[in-house]
């Protein structure tokens, strides 16, 4: 990032001495935004796909979610996942009950 500043023609220009904070901003973020933004972006899906990362957490949330919404009157969840154990996060529906029936003796409890 530093070098994409350093190497800039947008700041390196004779009349960059002249043009306003806004101006030189607007021609800094048109030259490398896209680059840094690439470079962001890539740095993050490495992350998310490496086994080390957050990769085996999203695929078990979408499994989870998908299973849920597959069999929606099936118990919402066996046990905590993995996120919820690592981060103590208490399940969202008590084991044992469904997921309407949680939802429905949960309003009927706040009336």
């Amino acid at each position: 990032m530093i070098s994409l500043v350093n190497d800039s023609t947008a700041l390196n220009r004779p009349c960059a001495q002249n043009m306003k904070p806004r101006q030189l901003s607007d021609a800094k973020l048109e030259e490398v935004g896209s680059k840094m933004l690439s470079q962001l972006s890539d740095g993050l899906w490495g992350i998310i796909r490496s086994e080390d990362g957050m990769k085996s957490e999203i695929r078990d949330t979408v499994q989870s979610v998908y299973a849920t919404l597959s069999n929606p009157g099936d118990v919402f969840q066996e046990g905590p996942s993995t996120r919820e154990a690592e981060h103590n996060i208490p399940a969202l529906v008590p084991k044992g009950e469904t997921s309407s029936s949680f939802l429905h003796t949960s309003c009927t409890r706040r009336k």
